[in-house]
């Protein structure tokens, strides 16, 4: 996977940078600079304005999602695996959207003993991550993919396909990725207005 960089015009160091992966043509966003929409005047630019900077190359992106694909074959196997082994970190502020739907998860408080209980349901199978988009915005990187697996779970016999839609936001912290928020959901298929509807308020 090669993420296209479109050059940034002078004086917009904030500038967003999306990047269609399947066409490799890149999108453009409307720019702005995000560290001078947060501090007026060059006197007050702080360590924060300084950390948006940061370049976060093609590979960065790329070993991103190396780890990624390493964590979901971790997860359906029954293991957590890339914040257990700290190629991923999670903020501690961090939000989840969880597969099983419910509210918002906040704060790794509530966040890890959900995701203990979550994955001991999954005993192994196989499966791939298909990038769909990346977003790379100052030191900010979001990732918009599906995940298709064919997983044994716990108490059935056959494996079921579990196929999720993806994205993720993700900061770089120095040489560290740390995930500030997660949505993953089994709705691939499409649905009539009634049977969405359903799903908000079964009757």
């Amino acid at each position: 996977m090669r993420c296209q960089r479109a050059s940034p015009p002078q004086r917009q160091q904030g500038r967003h940078r999306s990047y269609d992966v399947k066409s490799r043509d890149p999108v453009q966003i409307p720019a702005f600079d995000a560290c001078e929409a947060t501090f007026s005047g060059r006197a007050r630019l702080s360590a924060h304005c300084a950390s948006m900077r940061q370049v976060i190359t093609d590979e960065d992106v790329e070993g991103l999602v190396e780890a990624l694909n390493t964590g979901r074959e971790a997860w359906i196997s029954g293991r957590i695996g890339s914040f257990a082994d700290g190629s991923i970190n999670q903020d501690e502020d961090m939000t989840l959207f969880a597969p099983f739907g419910g509210e918002v998860i906040r704060g790794l408080g509530d966040l890890q003993p959900r995701q203990q209980r979550a994955v001991s349901q999954f005993q192994g199978g196989t499966g791939s991550s298909e990038v769909v988009k990346t977003i790379v915005v100052g030191d900010v990187v979001i990732v918009v993919m599906v995940d298709r697996n064919e997983v044994r779970f716990e108490g059935r016999d056959e494996p079921h396909p579990w196929v999720l839609r993806i994205t993720e936001i993700f900061r770089r912290d120095n040489s560290e990725w740390v995930r500030l928020h997660r949505h993953a959901d089994p709705l691939i298929q499409r649905r009539s207005l009634d049977d969405a509807l359903d799903l908000v308020d079964p009757r």
